[in-house]
C-alpha cells in the first residue's frame, strides 16, 4: 500500500483532499497533512511517502523548495502540485522538477482519482522493472560467482588450464576474479558431517554453513576463492608471500575451530584442514593441489580434527615394495586362485599390522601401499579370469573411498571385505552357471589332483558317458578335462614351491605327475620358467 502525505496551508482543503477520494479502494492510504513547508519536512522524514499532494505557495517553505528539499530524501517521490489561477508560471517551473501533474483548484474529484491511478500504474511498472533489474544483477552475479568458484573445478579436471593464459590479467578476465600478481597458497576442508539420523537438508546446510565460514574466515587477503569440489571445500587465497606465511596458518586453525561448534547441530563432525606450501606464480597453482592431495591422506594416520601443513610432514626412505614383497605377491595371487578366503584376509591384516608399527609413518605413504595392493588384486582377477564389474570404476571407487578412513586398519579392512565379497560372488555365479556333473568331477579333481585320473573315471564317478561328459564339460569350463586337470595340478605345484621347501621332484609327485621331464614342460610352458627359476623369484 503506497502512502500518502497531503500538504496545504488550508486545513479545509487538506480536509476536501482526504474526502474526496476513496484512499483504500485505490491501494492508498493518507499517512499524515502538513500546513506549512517545515513541519512538511520532518514530516517526510517521518513517514517516508510515496506520493505527496502539495501547494505551491506555503508558509515557511515553499512548494519549489520542498520539492528539492524532498527529492534528496527520496529521488523515487510522485508528486502532485495544486495550484491557483494565478499560479500557471510557477506550476511550470515545478513540473520542470518532475512533478508527475499539476490540478488547478478546486480540486475535482475525478481529476484527482486518475492522477493517482496515472501515479499508481507508473510506480507499479517502476517497481516492475526495479524487480527485473534487481533479477538481472542478481544473477549475474550469481553467474559470475559460478563463474569464480568453477575455477577451481576446472582445474582439478585439467591441471594444464593455467597454461592458456599469459597473465594474470586475462584470468582475473575469464573468471571475474580479482588475482595480484603476488603469491598463492591453497586450502582444503575435508568434513565427515553424514549422519544417518541427519537429515539430507541438515548435511546440506552444515556444507553451506562451512563454505560461508571459510569466505568469511578469509577475507582479510587479498583475494580468496571457496569452491566445493570432490565432496571437499577447496580455498585458494592470493596475496604477498610474507601475509600468507604469517597469517594464514592461524587463520585456518581459527576456522577450523570456529567449524568445530557446529558439533552442536553435528555431534560426529570430523574437519581436516590441510594447507599447500607458498607458490609465487599462478601457473604453479597445479602443485598445491598435489600437496593438497598429500596432507589429506594424513587422515588415515590421525584420525581428523587436524591442520596440516605440507612442509611439515616427514620424509619417508622406505617403498611399498617393501612391504609387498615377492612373497606377499605370490601369496596374495594363490589365495585369490585357490578361493582361500580367510588366508586372504590373514594376510592383510598382516600387512596392515606391519604398518601401523612403522615409526614415523605418513598417510601418503599408506595410500600407495594402498593403491598398490589394489592394482595386485585387479591385475589377479585378470590373471585367474575373475569376472568383476568394471574394474575401472571399481579403481576409482576404492581411490575415492580412501580419503573417508580414519586408521590403517579402517582402509585394509575395507579393501579386504570388498574384495573378498566380489570373490564369493564370482565362485556363486561359477557355480549357478554349471551343472551338478561338472561341479562333481571338479570337486573331486580338486580333492584327488594327486592321483592317476583319467576322462573314463570320472565320467563314472558322475554317472555320465565319457564322451558325453567331455562335451559338457568343455562347453561349461571353457577348457577340456585335461586342460582342467593340468591347470589344478599347476596350481597346487606352484603353492608347494613357494610355500615349502620340498624337491622339485617330491612336488611333482604329490601333484600328480610321475614323469619329472612332463612335470618340467608344463611348469615352464604355464608360468613361462622352469619350477627352479620359479621358486627363486617367489620365495
Amino acid at each position: 500500500m503506497l502512502k500518502v502525505l497531503i500538504i496545504d496551508d488550508e486545513v479545509k482543503v487538506c480536509r476536501l483532499i482526504q474526502c474526496l477520494i476513496n484512499w483504500k479502494e485505490l491501494g492508498l492510504e493518507v499517512v499524515g497533512t502538513c500546513h506549512d513547508g517545515f513541519l512538511a519536512m520532518d514530516a517526510i522524514r517521518l513517514y517516508m511517502p510515496d506520493i505527496i499532494i502539495t501547494d505551491i505557495r506555503m508558509p515557511g517553505c515553499d512548494g519549489l523548495t520542498l520539492i528539492k528539499k524532498a527529492q534528496e530524501i527520496n529521488p523515487y517521490l510522485h508528486f502532485i502540485i495544486i495550484s491557483g489561477y494565478g499560479q500557471f508560471d510557477y506550476a511550470q517551473k515545478a513540473i520542470q522538477y518532475g512533478v508527475s501533474d499539476y490540478l488547478l483548484k478546486p480540486i475535482k474529484e475525478k481529476e484527482l482519482k486518475n492522477t493517482l491511478i496515472s501515479i499508481i500504474e507508473k510506480h507499479n511498472n517502476i517497481s516492475i522493472q526495479n524487480q527485473k533489474t534487481k533479477e538481472i544483477q542478481n544473477e549475474l552475479s550469481d553467474t559470475q560467482q559460478r563463474i569464480r568458484s568453477n575455477f577451481i573445478n576446472e582445474l582439478l579436471l585439467n591441471p594444464r588450464l593455467l597454461h592458456n593464459y599469459s597473465d594474470i590479467m586475462q584470468l582475473n578476465q575469464t573468471y571475474y576474479t580479482h588475482f595480484d600478481p603476488s603469491s598463492f597458497a591453497l586450502a582444503c576442508i575435508s568434513f565427515d558431517a553424514a549422519q544417518p539420523e541427519l537429515s539430507p537438508d541438515v548435511n546440506r546446510f552444515i556444507q553451506t554453513k562451512i563454505m560461508s565460514m571459510a569466505a568469511a574466515g578469509l577475507q582479510s587477503f587479498h583475494e580468496n576463492l571457496v569452491a566445493i569440489a570432490r565432496r571437499q571445500i577447496f580455498l585458494l587465497v592470493n596475496d604477498a608471500a610474507e601475509v600468507l606465511k604469517k597469517d594464514l596458518y592461524p587463520a585456518l586453525k581459527s576456522l577450523r575451530s570456529s567449524i568445530l561448534a557446529l558439533r552442536e547441530i553435528c555431534p560426529s563432525l570430523h574437519i581436516l584442514i590441510a594447507q599447500s606450501n607458498i607458490r609465487s606464480s599462478f601457473h604453479l597453482i597445479p602443485e598445491c593441489f598435489e600437496e593438497i592431495t598429500i596432507c589429506l591422506h594424513e587422515k588415515v594416520i590421525s584420525g581428523g580434527d587436524s591442520v596440516f601443513l605440507y612442509s611439515n610432514l616427514p620424509v619417508i626412505k622406505q617403498v611399498p615394495d617393501d612391504f609387498i614383497t615377492s612373497e606377499f605377491r605370490s601369496r596374495f595371487m594363490t589365495y585369490i586362485e585357490t578361493f582361500q578366503c580367510d588366508a586372504f584376509s590373514d594376510l592383510i591384516t598382516q600387512l596392515s599390522d606391519e604398518l601401523r608399527s612403522t615409526p614415523s609413518i605418513t598417510g601418503h605413504f599408506i595410500y600407495q601401499v594402498y593403491s598398490e595392493l589394489t592394482d595386485l588384486f585387479l591385475f589377479s582377477i585378470k590373471q585367474y579370469k575373475i569376472t568383476i564389474a568394471s574394474d575401472d570404476i571399481l579403481r576409482q571407487h576404492w581411490d575415492d573411498t580412501f580419503s573417508t578412513f580414519e586408521s590403517i586398519s579402517d582402509a585394509f579392512g575395507y579393501l579386504t571385505g570388498a574384495w573378498i565379497q566380489l570373490l564369493k560372488d564370482h565362485h556363486l555365479r561359477r557355480q549357478k552357471s554349471q551343472s551338478k556333473s561338472v561341479l562333481l568331477a571338479k570337486q573331486y579333481i580338486n580333492e584327488h589332483y594327486a592321483e592317476p585320473l583319467t576322462l573314463d573315471q570320472i565320467g563314472q564317478i558322475v554317472g555320465l558317458n565319457p564322451s558325453y561328459f567331455s562335451n559338457i564339460f568343455r562347453k561349461e569350463s571353457g577348457c577340456t578335462f585335461t586342460e582342467y586337470l593340468t591347470e589344478i595340478r599347476m596350481k597346487n605345484a606352484r603353492q608347494l614351491i613357494t610355500d615349502t621347501d620340498l624337491e622339485i621332484i617330491e612336488i611333482a609327485e604329490q601333484t600328480g605327475f610321475h614323469d619329472m621331464k612332463y612335470f618340467s614342460r608344463c611348469f615352464r610352458k604355464i608360468t613361462g620358467m622352469t619350477p627352479s627359476a620359479y621358486r627363486k623369484l617367489f620365495s
